[in-house]
Protein backbone atom coordinates (compact mmCIF):
# COMPACT_ATOMS: atom_id res chain seq x y z
CA UNK A 1 0.00 0.00 0.00
CA UNK A 2 1.54 3.48 -0.72
CA UNK A 3 1.75 6.06 1.50
CA UNK A 4 -1.22 8.12 -0.13
CA UNK A 5 -3.45 5.17 0.46
CA UNK A 6 -2.44 4.56 3.84
CA UNK A 7 -2.92 8.61 4.16
CA UNK A 8 -6.36 7.80 2.60
CA UNK A 9 -7.33 5.43 5.02
CA UNK A 10 -6.70 7.83 8.17
CA UNK A 11 -8.44 10.41 7.04
CA UNK A 12 -11.52 8.28 6.20
CA UNK A 13 -11.56 6.62 9.50
CA UNK A 14 -11.16 10.14 11.14
CA UNK A 15 -14.46 10.79 9.14
CA UNK A 16 -16.50 7.79 9.70
CA UNK A 17 -15.32 8.54 13.64
CA UNK A 18 -16.82 11.82 13.77
CA UNK A 19 -19.88 11.82 11.30
CA UNK A 20 -20.53 8.45 13.91
CA UNK A 21 -20.26 11.32 16.84
CA UNK A 22 -22.39 13.54 15.06
CA UNK A 23 -24.88 10.98 14.92
CA UNK A 24 -24.55 9.90 18.50
CA UNK A 25 -25.52 13.46 19.41
CA UNK A 26 -28.11 13.95 17.15
CA UNK A 27 -29.84 10.47 18.86
CA UNK A 28 -29.37 11.62 22.37
CA UNK A 29 -30.69 15.08 21.30
CA UNK A 30 -33.72 13.39 19.95
CA UNK A 31 -34.43 11.02 22.90
CA UNK A 32 -34.60 14.59 25.03
CA UNK A 33 -38.05 15.02 23.07
CA UNK A 34 -36.81 18.84 21.91
CA UNK A 35 -38.38 21.10 21.03
CA UNK A 36 -35.37 23.18 19.07
CA UNK A 37 -35.16 21.86 16.09
CA UNK A 38 -32.22 24.38 14.65
CA UNK A 39 -30.24 22.72 17.38
CA UNK A 40 -30.71 19.40 15.33
CA UNK A 41 -30.31 20.98 12.15
CA UNK A 42 -26.95 22.90 12.83
CA UNK A 43 -25.75 19.12 13.80
CA UNK A 44 -27.39 17.62 10.74
CA UNK A 45 -25.75 19.97 8.53
CA UNK A 46 -22.21 19.75 9.97
CA UNK A 47 -23.17 16.02 9.61
CA UNK A 48 -24.08 16.83 5.95
CA UNK A 49 -20.79 18.47 5.52
CA UNK A 50 -18.66 15.44 6.51
CA UNK A 51 -20.40 13.74 4.31
CA UNK A 52 -19.27 15.75 1.68
CA UNK A 53 -15.94 15.61 2.74
CA UNK A 54 -15.84 11.73 3.21
CA UNK A 55 -17.39 11.71 -0.58
CA UNK A 56 -14.45 13.77 -1.97
CA UNK A 57 -12.18 11.23 -0.21
CA UNK A 58 -14.44 8.06 -1.85
CA UNK A 59 -14.13 10.43 -5.44
CA UNK A 60 -10.53 10.25 -4.99
CA UNK A 61 -9.61 6.77 -3.68
CA UNK A 62 -12.63 4.53 -4.74
CA UNK A 63 -11.33 1.63 -3.04
CA UNK A 64 -12.46 3.43 0.10
CA UNK A 65 -16.54 3.08 -0.29
CA UNK A 66 -18.06 1.32 2.25
CA UNK A 67 -21.51 0.09 1.92
CA UNK A 68 -24.33 1.01 3.88
CA UNK A 69 -24.31 -0.83 7.14
CA UNK A 70 -26.44 -3.51 7.99
CA UNK A 71 -27.42 -2.60 11.59
CA UNK A 72 -28.52 0.77 9.91
CA UNK A 73 -31.31 -1.23 8.16
CA UNK A 74 -34.27 -0.40 9.62
CA UNK A 75 -35.63 -4.20 10.00
CA UNK A 76 -32.32 -4.33 12.00
CA UNK A 77 -33.53 -2.34 14.66
CA UNK A 78 -34.62 -3.87 17.88
CA UNK A 79 -38.00 -4.01 18.64
CA UNK A 80 -38.76 -4.14 22.78
CA UNK A 81 -41.38 -6.50 24.05
CA UNK A 82 -43.13 -3.16 24.72
CA UNK A 83 -43.04 -1.61 21.70
CA UNK A 84 -44.27 -5.21 19.70
CA UNK A 85 -47.54 -5.53 22.53
CA UNK A 86 -48.01 -1.72 21.14
CA UNK A 87 -47.74 -3.06 17.88
CA UNK A 88 -50.60 -5.58 18.26
CA UNK A 89 -53.01 -3.18 19.51
CA UNK A 90 -52.82 -0.10 17.01
CA UNK A 91 -55.47 0.69 15.35
CA UNK A 92 -56.76 2.30 12.03
CA UNK A 93 -57.36 5.31 13.39
CA UNK A 94 -54.20 6.08 15.14
CA UNK A 95 -52.36 5.06 11.92
CA UNK A 96 -54.31 7.70 10.00
CA UNK A 97 -53.18 9.58 12.44
CA UNK A 98 -49.94 8.75 12.41
CA UNK A 99 -50.16 9.05 8.55
CA UNK A 100 -51.41 12.40 8.84
CA UNK A 101 -48.95 13.97 11.23
CA UNK A 102 -46.20 12.77 8.69
CA UNK A 103 -47.70 14.75 5.11
CA UNK A 104 -48.19 17.68 7.71
CA UNK A 105 -44.45 17.49 8.50
CA UNK A 106 -43.57 17.13 4.66
CA UNK A 107 -42.94 20.22 3.03
CA UNK A 108 -42.12 20.68 -0.66
CA UNK A 109 -38.56 20.02 -0.47
CA UNK A 110 -36.74 17.40 0.19
CA UNK A 111 -36.15 16.39 3.86
CA UNK A 112 -34.05 13.52 5.68
CA UNK A 113 -36.56 10.91 6.81
CA UNK A 114 -34.98 10.58 9.81
CA UNK A 115 -36.22 14.27 10.65
CA UNK A 116 -39.42 13.83 9.61
CA UNK A 117 -40.32 10.95 11.85
CA UNK A 118 -38.30 12.44 14.83
CA UNK A 119 -41.08 15.95 14.12
CA UNK A 120 -43.69 13.56 13.79
CA UNK A 121 -42.82 11.49 16.71
CA UNK A 122 -42.74 14.74 18.95
CA UNK A 123 -46.51 15.83 17.86
CA UNK A 124 -47.99 12.18 18.45
CA UNK A 125 -49.65 11.76 21.81
CA UNK A 126 -47.86 10.33 24.66
CA UNK A 127 -49.35 6.77 23.94
CA UNK A 128 -48.26 6.29 20.06
CA UNK A 129 -44.41 7.56 21.37
CA UNK A 130 -43.30 4.24 21.74
CA UNK A 131 -43.84 3.27 18.57
CA UNK A 132 -40.70 1.59 16.93
CA UNK A 133 -38.73 3.92 14.28
CA UNK A 134 -39.33 1.09 11.89
CA UNK A 135 -43.25 1.61 12.05
CA UNK A 136 -43.02 5.39 10.67
CA UNK A 137 -40.20 4.27 8.48
CA UNK A 138 -42.61 1.66 6.90
CA UNK A 139 -45.75 4.60 7.12
CA UNK A 140 -43.33 6.86 4.85
CA UNK A 141 -43.15 3.80 2.28
CA UNK A 142 -46.84 3.64 2.05
CA UNK A 143 -46.87 7.13 1.56
CA UNK A 144 -44.71 6.68 -0.85
CA UNK A 145 -46.24 3.80 -2.34
CA UNK A 146 -49.78 5.82 -2.46
CA UNK A 147 -48.02 8.50 -4.27
CA UNK A 148 -48.50 11.10 -1.87
CA UNK A 149 -44.52 11.72 -1.22
CA UNK A 150 -42.29 11.60 -3.16
CA UNK A 151 -38.33 9.96 -2.04
CA UNK A 152 -34.75 9.56 -3.10
CA UNK A 153 -32.59 7.27 -1.35
CA UNK A 154 -32.92 3.56 -0.25
CA UNK A 155 -36.31 4.08 2.56
CA UNK A 156 -34.73 1.26 4.56
CA UNK A 157 -32.33 3.79 5.75
CA UNK A 158 -33.87 7.03 7.17
CA UNK A 159 -30.33 8.75 7.61
CA UNK A 160 -29.90 8.38 3.93
CA UNK A 161 -33.17 8.55 2.23
CA UNK A 162 -35.14 12.03 2.03
CA UNK A 163 -38.71 12.55 0.89
CA UNK A 164 -40.57 15.71 -0.37
CA UNK A 165 -44.60 16.42 -1.04
CA UNK A 166 -45.81 14.72 -4.09
CA UNK A 167 -46.23 16.82 -7.22
CA UNK A 168 -50.07 15.19 -6.85
CA UNK A 169 -50.72 16.95 -3.51
CA UNK A 170 -48.50 20.34 -3.92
Amino acid sequence: MSQQENVDKQLDALLKQAQQKIDEAIGLLLKQQPTDFAKIGAIGHAGGLLRKVNSSVIEASPALKSTLRAEEHIDAQPVSDTQQKLLAQITQEQIDMVDKVLLSNVRQHYMKVAMLIAKTYNQLPVELRGLPTAFFAKRVMALVEHELLQAQGNLNYIRYSEVRLSELIK
